[in-house]
Protein backbone atom coordinates (compact mmCIF):
# COMPACT_ATOMS: atom_id res chain seq x y z
CA UNK A 1 0.00 0.00 0.00
CA UNK A 2 2.97 2.31 0.17
CA UNK A 3 4.32 4.33 3.07
CA UNK A 4 2.40 7.19 4.69
CA UNK A 5 5.33 8.51 6.70
CA UNK A 6 8.85 7.85 7.89
CA UNK A 7 9.83 8.52 11.50
CA UNK A 8 13.47 9.03 12.45
CA UNK A 9 14.30 7.98 16.01
CA UNK A 10 17.47 8.88 17.88
CA UNK A 11 19.10 7.47 21.01
CA UNK A 12 21.87 9.43 22.72
CA UNK A 13 24.75 7.41 24.10
CA UNK A 14 24.32 6.56 27.79
CA UNK A 15 20.54 7.07 27.54
CA UNK A 16 17.98 4.31 27.84
CA UNK A 17 15.40 4.89 25.11
CA UNK A 18 14.97 6.09 21.55
CA UNK A 19 13.11 9.36 21.07
CA UNK A 20 11.26 10.54 17.96
CA UNK A 21 13.63 13.01 16.27
CA UNK A 22 11.66 14.04 13.17
CA UNK A 23 9.02 12.81 10.69
CA UNK A 24 9.05 12.76 6.87
CA UNK A 25 6.37 12.15 4.28
CA UNK A 26 8.81 10.86 1.64
CA UNK A 27 12.34 9.49 1.41
CA UNK A 28 15.01 12.08 0.69
CA UNK A 29 18.38 13.50 1.59
CA UNK A 30 18.38 15.66 4.71
CA UNK A 31 21.03 17.55 6.65
CA UNK A 32 21.09 17.52 10.45
CA UNK A 33 22.85 19.73 12.97
CA UNK A 34 23.89 16.73 15.05
CA UNK A 35 26.92 16.23 17.22
CA UNK A 36 26.54 19.50 19.05
CA UNK A 37 24.61 18.13 21.98
CA UNK A 38 26.18 14.71 22.28
CA UNK A 39 29.07 12.67 20.95
CA UNK A 40 27.59 9.23 20.24
CA UNK A 41 24.13 8.62 18.78
CA UNK A 42 22.10 5.72 17.48
CA UNK A 43 19.50 6.18 14.73
CA UNK A 44 16.70 4.06 13.30
CA UNK A 45 13.80 4.66 10.93
CA UNK A 46 10.21 3.48 11.24
CA UNK A 47 8.13 3.30 8.05
CA UNK A 48 4.35 3.43 8.59
CA UNK A 49 2.20 1.80 5.87
CA UNK A 50 -0.67 3.60 4.11
CA UNK A 51 -4.18 2.36 4.73
CA UNK A 52 -4.69 2.66 8.47
CA UNK A 53 -3.72 -0.93 9.33
CA UNK A 54 -1.05 0.40 11.72
CA UNK A 55 1.54 -1.76 9.99
CA UNK A 56 5.09 -0.57 10.44
CA UNK A 57 8.60 -1.63 9.56
CA UNK A 58 11.83 -0.77 11.41
CA UNK A 59 15.27 -0.28 9.90
CA UNK A 60 18.51 -1.57 11.35
CA UNK A 61 20.17 0.62 13.99
CA UNK A 62 23.05 2.87 12.92
CA UNK A 63 25.59 4.24 15.40
CA UNK A 64 27.39 7.53 14.70
CA UNK A 65 30.25 9.09 16.64
CA UNK A 66 30.78 12.79 16.07
CA UNK A 67 34.10 14.53 16.50
CA UNK A 68 33.97 17.67 18.62
CA UNK A 69 33.04 20.73 16.58
CA UNK A 70 34.48 24.18 17.08
CA UNK A 71 34.45 27.38 15.03
CA UNK A 72 36.55 30.18 16.48
CA UNK A 73 36.05 33.73 15.22
CA UNK A 74 39.14 35.93 15.00
CA UNK A 75 37.49 39.24 15.92
CA UNK A 76 34.60 40.72 17.88
CA UNK A 77 33.21 44.18 18.58
CA UNK A 78 32.34 44.60 22.28
CA UNK A 79 30.63 47.95 21.73
CA UNK A 80 27.26 46.83 23.17
CA UNK A 81 25.32 47.44 19.97
CA UNK A 82 23.89 43.92 20.03
CA UNK A 83 26.00 42.68 17.09
CA UNK A 84 29.06 40.48 17.67
CA UNK A 85 29.48 41.87 21.20
CA UNK A 86 31.06 38.71 22.65
CA UNK A 87 33.92 36.47 21.70
CA UNK A 88 32.02 33.19 21.65
CA UNK A 89 33.39 30.15 19.80
CA UNK A 90 30.62 27.97 18.37
CA UNK A 91 31.20 24.48 19.67
CA UNK A 92 29.55 21.15 20.36
CA UNK A 93 30.10 17.46 20.94
CA UNK A 94 32.35 18.22 23.89
CA UNK A 95 32.37 16.61 27.30
CA UNK A 96 34.52 19.33 28.91
CA UNK A 97 35.37 22.84 27.76
CA UNK A 98 37.48 25.65 29.18
CA UNK A 99 38.04 29.01 27.47
CA UNK A 100 40.71 31.40 28.74
CA UNK A 101 41.56 34.88 27.43
CA UNK A 102 44.96 36.52 28.04
CA UNK A 103 46.39 39.94 27.29
CA UNK A 104 49.79 40.48 25.61
CA UNK A 105 51.59 40.19 28.98
CA UNK A 106 50.06 36.79 29.75
CA UNK A 107 47.61 38.10 32.34
CA UNK A 108 44.40 36.05 32.40
CA UNK A 109 41.42 38.33 31.78
CA UNK A 110 38.61 35.79 31.46
CA UNK A 111 37.85 32.10 32.02
CA UNK A 112 34.74 29.95 31.65
CA UNK A 113 33.93 26.26 31.47
CA UNK A 114 30.54 26.91 29.82
CA UNK A 115 30.64 26.84 26.00
CA UNK A 116 27.56 29.08 25.87
CA UNK A 117 29.24 31.97 27.73
CA UNK A 118 31.61 34.22 25.82
CA UNK A 119 33.95 37.05 26.74
CA UNK A 120 32.27 40.46 26.62
CA UNK A 121 35.55 42.38 26.41
CA UNK A 122 35.42 43.44 30.05
CA UNK A 123 38.20 43.11 32.62
CA UNK A 124 37.70 44.02 36.28
CA UNK A 125 34.38 45.65 35.36
CA UNK A 126 35.83 47.94 32.69
CA UNK A 127 36.20 47.62 28.92
CA UNK A 128 39.55 46.08 28.02
CA UNK A 129 41.51 48.16 25.49
CA UNK A 130 40.97 47.56 21.79
CA UNK A 131 43.68 45.26 20.48
CA UNK A 132 44.89 41.71 20.10
CA UNK A 133 44.31 39.03 22.76
CA UNK A 134 45.22 35.37 23.07
CA UNK A 135 42.66 32.60 23.60
CA UNK A 136 43.29 29.04 24.77
CA UNK A 137 40.50 26.48 24.61
CA UNK A 138 40.97 23.08 26.24
CA UNK A 139 38.28 20.48 25.62
CA UNK A 140 37.64 16.74 25.62
CA UNK A 141 35.34 14.53 23.60
CA UNK A 142 33.03 11.92 25.13
CA UNK A 143 35.81 9.34 24.97
CA UNK A 144 38.03 11.67 27.07
CA UNK A 145 40.40 12.49 24.21
CA UNK A 146 42.02 15.87 24.93
CA UNK A 147 42.17 18.75 22.44
CA UNK A 148 43.52 22.28 22.59
CA UNK A 149 42.91 25.26 20.32
CA UNK A 150 44.81 28.50 20.71
CA UNK A 151 45.29 31.64 18.73
CA UNK A 152 44.71 35.37 18.64
CA UNK A 153 41.54 37.44 18.49
CA UNK A 154 40.98 41.09 17.75
CA UNK A 155 38.86 43.35 19.89
CA UNK A 156 37.53 46.13 17.65
CA UNK A 157 35.61 49.06 19.09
Amino acid sequence: NGVSQYELYRLLENKSDYQLYTTYSAPGVYDFDNGKEHYGMWFRVKAVENGGDNRESWSNDVRVYFEPLIFIPNAFTPDRNGLNDKFLPNSGGMKTYTLRIFNRWGEKLFETDNNEIGWDGQYLGKPAPMGIYVYVIDYTDYRNKKYQAKGTLHSIR
